[in-house]
């Protein structure tokens, strides 16, 4: 189908004499399908039909577009699986991808994000190593939902004391583990939104949990349901606990003190 000229200044271009008078001069694009000319600001010149402001928002657009779509479509649930059909058992071994639809991977789990994404369960036994990509789309959220006013409402997640991951052994995220539980060393520079944690955990921020057992260290928020053990970083609260807080200001129960608190 052929271009129609394009009107300037009075003038009828056609899309050849566009792209006569744009030879020579760099960063120039002629688009003779859509019959536009796009010249960043410093060649200015009489067609310069489309902004470069623009066009850096329709690239701000299409990216923040593809980051909903791909957290809806891979975003975890702290439940066991809803889907009554009876799917096989897939078990990986030495090494394999994440998110996948393996069931177990015994050895090193390596990828965006320790899950299963057919909303099935998945084992880990050995390593996981994640950039975490969950931890980095939720983390407005989180900061949101950690520094709001409703302070001492316990989000819903941390009622469930299950999770369709497990991993067992060593589990280090760039973003953060979301929607799992570990039994082993848990280490993240995000966060760690998790039913069970058993062993030492090491959040960079916060460290949210239904129950721990061990030592939860974060470096602004510990909050957890239950917990034996001990709790370290800057604010720390804890509803049933059994151990020592210590922190700014902690929690355990309806009572708070500032550097030390404790459970029984």
């Amino acid at each position: 189908m052929p271009c129609s000229p394009v009107k300037e200044g009075g003038f009828d271009i056609s899309a050849a004499d566009l792209f006569n008078a744009n030879q020579g001069y760099e960063n120039t694009i002629v688009d003779v399908n859509v019959c536009t000319v796009i010249r960043y600001a410093r060649h200015p010149g009489p067609y310069m039909f489309v902004p470069q402001s623009n066009i850096m928002q329709k690239q701000i657009e299409k990216f923040l577009l593809l980051t909903v779509m791909l957290t809806l479509f891979f975003a975890p649930g702290f439940a066991q699986p809803t889907n009554t059909q009876k799917r096989p058992f897939k078990k990986k071994n030495v090494i394999w991808f994440t998110p996948n639809v393996a069931n177990q991977i015994n050895g090193i789990a390596a990828g965006f994000q320790a899950m299963n994404v057919a909303d099935d369960s998945l084992t880990i036994n050995g390593v996981n190593a994640s950039l975490g990509f969950l931890g980095f789309m939720a983390l407005p959220y989180v900061l949101h939902e950690e520094l709001s006013s409703k302070k001492n409402k316990t989000p819903g997640f941390m009622e469930v004391d299950t999770a369709l991951t497990v991993i067992n052994g060593i589990s280090a995220s760039m973003g953060g583990e979301f929607a799992v539980s570990v039994n082993g060393i848990n280490m993240t520079f995000g966060f760690t939104s998790a039913a069970q944690l058993n062993g030492i955990s090491v959040s960079g921020l916060f460290t949210r949990c239904h129950s721990f057992k061990g030592i939860c260290i974060s470096g602004f928020r510990n909050n957890a349901k239950k917990g034996t053990g001990i709790q370290i970083s800057l604010f720390n609260k804890c509803e049933k606990l059994k151990g020592i807080q210590i922190g700014l200001w902690n929690k355990s129960g309806k009572r708070g003190l500032p550097l030390l608190n404790w459970g029984i």
